[in-house]
């Protein structure tokens, strides 16, 4: 292996790690989540707090339907073309994919507004989910749209975006929302409306990094390119499907118990899967970075240095996983209670 091919490995290392770095840094940014949550155990109980994870999670795995993968395309290709200097290939996929989503998103929208009070009593026989689901319903396009615009900066290896947009700028509006039209006297509507305010705020802020390091005139201009979009979409679709999938799977027992169990039991529960959850974020703050650097190794043909960094990766995942692990073990109870003491019946659940 020569000088070139070593500054060249410890690059893509330097990336990873920095890249990595952001993510974690995104995921405790995201304790947002869990602070907005904190609030609602204390202002709406946990009977508040399940019927918001419960319209959450649906609006979630949706929003897998809608992306189909084409995220997760964004990332791969757009990558590999980045790396032949092959810049208008890449606003097309861009483009393409933005245009595919967003006409998803769109349709699944308005079908949901349809149904969303069928959904609610016959799926979850729970009404009240009804206006959830179809207030929020309208947040999947502005979602769409950020998905594809931030997966095309990961592509060029920049995290931050996604951090600043997704971890901070979306929790910190539904929080501060929240708060407002409670002591408005909103009630839970008014948390469905600070949920969907926050997808039109994170979508104009996605929209505003993307111009940072983007042209939203080439990206228009790849938009409006119809061919090769079927053959993205197939791509797209085989990773799409797979991930909502593992969507549905992660989320089965959400829905298994809003479906069966009282809302506050649904809360309880939830609450101990946020915490349980943070060990997930380890992998997860890996992929966004390691995917590019692992395409743009293959598009090289630089097998070892992708044996290489798989190696680094796994070796990190598994120590720092070792750590989140043992912090839950030893203090789920107390963490748990946190949101209310009706809360520490989660913590067994937490810890399993």
């Amino acid at each position: 292996m020569d000088a070139q091919e070593t500054q060249a490995r410890q690059r893509d290392t330097h990336d990873i790690v920095w890249g990595a770095i952001v993510n974690l840094a995104g995921a405790v940014i995201r304790s947002l989540r869990l602070l907005l949550l904190f609030i609602l155990g204390r202002l709406y109980g946990a009977e508040g707090i399940g019927l918001y994870l419960l319209a959450y999670a649906t609006l979630d795995t949706l929003n897998k339907l809608a992306v189909m993968g084409l995220d997760q395309a964004v990332l791969t290709h757009a990558a590999r073309r980045y790396a032949a200097e092959d810049t208008d290939g890449m606003y097309e996929i861009i483009g393409q994919a933005l245009a595919m989503s967003l006409a998803a998103a769109f349709v699944i929208t308005t079908g949901l507004s349809f149904l969303a009070p069928w959904l609610a009593h016959a799926f979850f026989n729970k009404p009240e989910l009804g206006m959830a689901l179809r207030m929020m319903a309208w947040t999947l396009p502005f979602w769409a749209l950020s998905a594809i615009l931030l997966f095309a900066a990961r592509a060029l290896r920049v995290m931050h975006y996604e951090v600043i947009t997704k971890a901070t700028v979306e929790p910190l509006v539904i929080l501060v929302l929240a708060l407002g039209f409670y002591a408005l006297g909103w009630g839970p509507s008014g948390l469905w409306v600070a949920v969907l305010v926050s997808g039109m705020v994170g979508a104009g802020m996605a929209a505003y990094m993307f111009s940072r390091k983007f042209s939203l005139t080439r990206l228009w201009r790849g938009v409006r390119v119809v061919p090769g979009r079927w053959r993205l979409y197939r791509f797209a679709m085989q990773i799409g499907l797979v991930e909502l999938v593992s969507e549905l799977l992660k989320r089965i027992d959400m829905f298994l118990i809003g479906r069966y169990l009282t809302v506050d039991m649904l809360g309880i529960y939830g609450i101990a899967q946020e915490w349980a959850s943070t060990i997930k974020k380890i992998r997860q703050a890996f992929n966004p970075i390691v995917v590019p650097v692992i395409s743009a190794a293959h598009q090289k043909h630089d097998h070892a240095s992708m044996l290489h960094q798989y190696r680094n990766v796994t070796r990190w995942i598994l120590i720092l996983n070792a750590c989140i692990l043992g912090g839950i073990v030893l203090a789920g109870d107390a963490l748990m209670r946190l949101f209310g003491a009706e809360f520490g019946l989660g913590a067994p659940v937490a810890v399993m």
